[in-house]
């Protein structure tokens, strides 16, 4: 048998040794928990960085949605100073369906709307064709893209198969 026993010297190596290496564990382990902890932080701080980004492109998405249906309620609406293009519109649609009209008056703004951006653009208008053509323009002035009502019409018999007849036409525009 060995009976091996170490001097002191040996055995304060081995004790300086495992002190050492103990103290070399401790200090890794420090660090990778350090490392580990940053580690942490970050994937925290590039989550909440692409949640933002998905949150920026859905409120970016909603927006665009929004956009157009703003678009869309705005084209029901006369532009600013766009009286003369409705008017035009109005003969091209009186022209379509075979309608002879006369505009006999135009106020812009006389009855209030409510709405601080909005104003009415109000059309006294005279028409005369066959009772077919006066249907379809009627029909066709209520089916125009725009906020428009039609009041006080009166249409008569003037003769054969013409039919005379005069309407309030209430449009809403933005103010100018």
């Amino acid at each position: 048998m060995n009976n091996y026993t170490p001097t002191k010297k040996e055995f304060y190596i081995a004790i300086g040794a495992m002190a050492l290496g103990l103290l070399f564990f401790t200090v890794l382990l420090i660090v990778v928990l350090n490392k580990i902890a940053l580690f942490k932080k970050e994937s925290a701080n590039i989550l909440a960085t692409t949640l933002g980004i998905e949150e920026t492109y859905l409120i970016r998405k909603k927006m665009a949605d929004w956009r157009r249906e703003i678009d869309t309620l705005n084209s029901f609406f006369v532009e600013k100073e766009g009286e003369v293009v409705f008017i035009e519109k109005l003969e091209t649609v009186a022209k379509n369906t075979g309608v002879k009209i006369e505009i006999n008056s135009i106020q812009i703004g006389k009855k209030e709307t409510g709405i601080d951006f909005i104003e009415n653009l109000e059309l006294k208008v005279r028409f005369e064709g066959e009772w077919s053509a006066v249907a379809k323009f009627l029909s066709a002035l209520e089916n125009m893209p725009h906020a428009i009502s039609i009041y006080g019409s009166r249409i008569d018999l003037i003769g054969g198969l013409l039919w005379k007849g005069e309407a309030d036409l209430f449009v809403l525009k933005f103010k100018n």
